[in-house]
């Protein structure tokens, strides 16, 4: 907040203090500067007004300023420069405002920057000071700029206490200067350009001189600028010069003024309907535009009419007629009207009718090929043949080769002759060849049915069966019934057809089976071959081994051998005989041997469980321990442990697999420790001999002493004798009993 004291100092007779001017010296510029105290119409003049130093009467901080212009003045074009910055210490802001407490336009000082300067106070500065302020206006011009007018700019400052908040009033005699150090006044400008007007010339017009097209009385000398704005001669050619607005200048010398007028020009463009032509086109030939006949360069847009009225601009020579077709455009002022003529001639084309086509038979007679065109063909016209060779027209089965057949009518120029043609097909006359028979056997392959008729049959017929039923062209015994099958061969009109009969004997083939296989076992039972053979075998045929020895059909794996078997089922002609295999397999069946047992020591050798088998076992097999893991037939007693160990030999299908056992008992030895020695004093007391042994040695041993006779364990010294003493375990076969030794000695 801002705070301000106003101090009244001595005493001074009554509106002294208060009647001091604030302002106490300015600068004002204008630019530019008036000419002998005048300026012209329209002329704009920028003023700048700076106030310069400024005495607080009372406390009083500068707070606006207005400047207020003679009548002379198009206050409408007012434009305020930009403020100035503040001067003081405050953060306010100067601005420029219609009207503040009843005084502007101006420029007012807005301390709190709340857009209303009347309520705060001025910009506080003292002595001297550069507050500067422009405005920017032009003098009235047209009919309101009126000669002598008064011109005057005056300025008017304002304390915050005139048009503020501040309540100690001052600066009440402070000037209101004029920015001119004499009157200025309007000086009208007394030059005359005319006045313009709208002009409308053609194209084809000669060059136009614009000064002539000024109304009223223009001083003559002034200058000319096309519409583009630069200098022009005054003289217009509308053939090459641009429409728009041509600006006639005078200028005044005294006062220094210029006037200007204005002449619109429209350039009008003179239609081109370019020149004469001609053309002789054919009826059949296609639309065309008849502004591409015209010559020079005719302008678009313009109108057609023929000998039938108004045209559309395109002819169409197959429902146009000929004539003269005028391409046309009317007068449009300042331009004159323009035509020119397309003479058409349209020769009439021939036609040779429409293509047309024949179907004969190779038996037919000749035939006239004219009456098979379409449409209304020309008479009198000439035929030529497939290979372009002349010919009479008449196409004549016998000596004449089927194709394309022209008809030649000839056209007048420019229409190209016309032709049509006549596609000949001549169809053969079939032939369904001869009655044949033939027999066949049920088994025997698929057969073309055409292939059994007699002569040269031609191909593409259909076929029936002995029933009358339509079958294929294919015979298959297998399936097929004996009888009469009959071949229709259609023909293409105007050809007919024809039929043969094949008679088929149809003979059941023998069935022997499809070829078998078996695989057995030498220790089988006997079975019937027949039983192995697939399909569904006749009954009643032979069987023979693989040397062709006759066979029972039997087999026996105990005693036969083994290989292929054939059955054999005799067929009736023309059917073969019948054949199938059986082929046997005959597998040996295994043998492990007999069960056997081994009783081992768990510190003796390894032993081959092979060699514990009885019997004549096969070699080969695997072995399984007790716990039914694999195993090896080597068995290390020291690592293995007791049970049944099974030895199995696998058979070949159908044969099944062979096992034998071998029980094993491992018996564990006896420790009786390892060897070790003792001194005894002969005081001592008795010593368990036991206790001496070194290792781990098992209990329940016999000690013998040095004598060899058995003796307690305790050893006395006082009563036994020194000496080697010997701990033995008896053991379970096969294994051996175990001993260790004590040496004592007694000092």
């Amino acid at each position: 907040m801002m705070l301000r004291y106003a101090f009244v100092l001595g005493l001074f007779p009554a509106g002294t203090l208060l009647a001091q001017p604030c302002m106490t010296s300015f600068t004002a510029t204008a630019s530019p500067q008036p000419v002998n105290g005048t300026y012209g119409c329209g002329e704009t003049v920028t003023f700048c007004f700076t106030v310069t130093n400024w005495n607080s009467t009372n406390a009083n901080w500068f707070h606006g300023i207005e400047a207020n212009f003679g009548p002379g003045w198009d206050m409408s074009t007012l434009v305020p420069g930009p403020p100035p910055a503040t001067c003081g210490p405050s953060a306010g802001t100067w601005g420029w405002y219609n009207n503040v407490s009843g005084q502007g336009p101006g420029f007012f000082f807005d301390l709190n920057n709340d857009g209303n300067p009347a309520n705060n106070y001025g910009d506080f500065c003292t002595g001297a000071v550069n507050w500067q302020f422009c405005w920017t206006i032009s003098v009235l011009s047209g009919p309101a700029c009126q000669d002598g007018l008064s011109l005057a700019v005056n300025i008017d400052t304002f304390s915050d206490s005139q048009t503020g908040s501040w309540g100690s009033n001052g600066c009440g005699n402070d000037p209101n200067p004029s920015v001119f150090p004499g009157p200025v006044v309007i000086a009208a400008c007394t030059a005359n350009a005319g006045i313009g007007a709208p002009i409308d010339l053609c194209t084809t017009a000669p060059p136009t001189v614009l000064f002539n097209s000024l109304a009223g009385t223009p001083d003559a000398g002034g200058s000319w600028t096309d519409p583009a704005g630069a200098p022009h001669s005054g003289t217009l050619d509308p053939s090459v010069d641009a429409p728009g607005a041509y600006t006639y200048t005078v200028t005044s010398v005294a006062p220094p003024c210029s006037v200007q007028s204005v002449i619109t020009v429209s350039v009008v463009q003179q239609p081109d309907a370019g020149i004469d032509g001609a053309i002789t086109t054919c009826a059949s030939e296609p639309s065309f535009p008849l502004a591409g006949l015209l010559g020079g360069t005719p302008s678009p847009g313009g109108t057609w009419s023929g000998p039938a009225g108004a045209s559309s601009g395109t002819f169409d020579p197959a429902v146009d007629v000929g004539g003269a077709y005028t391409y046309s455009f009317p007068a449009t002022a300042p331009c004159a009207a323009a035509s020119a003529t397309v003479m058409v001639t349209v020769n009439p084309s021939p036609t040779a009718g429409v293509d047309g086509n024949l179907t004969l038979c190779s038996s037919s007679p000749a035939t006239a090929l004219f009456a098979s065109l379409g449409g209304s063909p020309d008479p009198g016209g000439t035929w030529s043949g497939p290979g372009g060779t002349p010919t009479s027209g008449t196409y004549d089965p016998a000596t004449d080769g089927p194709g394309v057949y022209t008809y030649t009518v000839q056209g007048v120029a420019p229409c190209p002759n016309s032709t049509a043609t006549v596609t000949v097909v001549e169809n053969t006359e079939p032939d369904p060849g001869l009655d044949a028979a033939t027999s066949f056997c049920s088994s025997d392959g698929a057969t073309p049915l055409i292939g059994l008729l007699g002569g040269s049959p031609t191909p593409g017929g259909t076929w029936t069966g002995p029933s009358g039923n339509a079958i294929g062209g294919t015979l298959t015994p297998a399936t097929a019934g004996s009888g009469a099958y009959t071949y229709t061969i259609g023909a293409t009109a105007p050809c007919v057809g024809g039929q043969a009969v094949a008679t088929i004997t149809i003979v059941p083939a023998p069935d022997a089976g499809a070829d078998g296989a078996v695989a057995v076992c030498d220790a089988g039972a006997p079975f019937s071959l027949f039983d192995e053979l697939g399909g569904t075998p006749d009954a009643g045929g032979t069987w023979a081994n693989a040397i062709g020895v006759p066979s029972t059909g039997t087999f026996d794996p105990n005693g036969d051998e083994a290989g292929v078997y054939t059955y054999t089922v005799a067929g009736v002609a023309p059917c073969a005989n019948s054949t199938a295999t059986v082929t046997v397999t005959v597998s040996a069946q295994p043998t492990a041997g007999s069960d056997g047992v081994a009783a081992l020591c768990e510190s003796g050798q390894t032993l081959d469980l092979f060699t514990a088998l009885g019997g004549s076992p096969t070699p080969g097999g695997s072995w399984s321990a007790p716990g039914g893991g694999a195993t090896t037939a080597l068995l290390d007693p020291g690592t293995a442990v007791s049970g049944t160990y099974t030895y199995t030999v696998p058979g070949t299908a159908p044969c099944a697999n062979d096992v034998a056992i071998v029980t094993v008992t491992i018996a564990t030895e006896p420790d009786p420790g390892t060897d070790a020695s003792t001194t005894l004093c002969q005081g001592s007391a008795a010593v368990d001999l036991f206790t001496v042994l070194g290792g781990s040695p098992d209990p329940g041993g016999v000690w013998t002493g040095p004598g060899g006779t058995v003796v307690p364990s305790l050893f006395d010294p006082a009563t036994g004798a020194p000496g080697t003493y010997t701990y033995t375990l008896q053991a379970t076969a096969p294994c051996t009993a175990q001993s260790a030794t004590v040496g004592v000695t007694v000092g």
